[in-house]
């Protein structure tokens, strides 16, 4: 696991936590990001492409063959970033409380 921030003057205004795992049934190493934010004064800043460009680089030297990067919907649309960025959607997942 690993996470990466944006400090600004000892103050934490964004950060990525990620892992590292063998995807089952087939040799492919994915590094996934668990969660991810950026407080309103980054977004759309370098500082928060810092953030994804510090997790491809550490995926890559880690041995990663692919990144796979979270959207939750209802929240915010990281859609156009993510294919700016050359990410492809791959899947949706369904919830359901209980």
């Amino acid at each position: 696991m690993t996470i990466f921030v944006i400090d600004v003057d000892g103050e934490i205004e964004g950060a990525l936590v990620g892992l590292l795992s063998e995807l089952y049934m087939s040799y492919t190493v994915q590094a996934t990001e668990l969660a991810w934010f950026v407080s309103k004064d980054y977004r759309g800043k370098p500082a928060s492409l810092k953030l994804i460009k510090a997790f491809e680089k550490w995926a890559k030297e880690s041995g990663a063959n692919q990144v796979g990067m979270g959207d939750i919907e209802g929240i915010s649309s990281l859609e156009k970033l993510y294919n700016r960025l050359g990410y492809e959607r791959a899947e949706t997942v369904y919830l359901k409380e209980l």
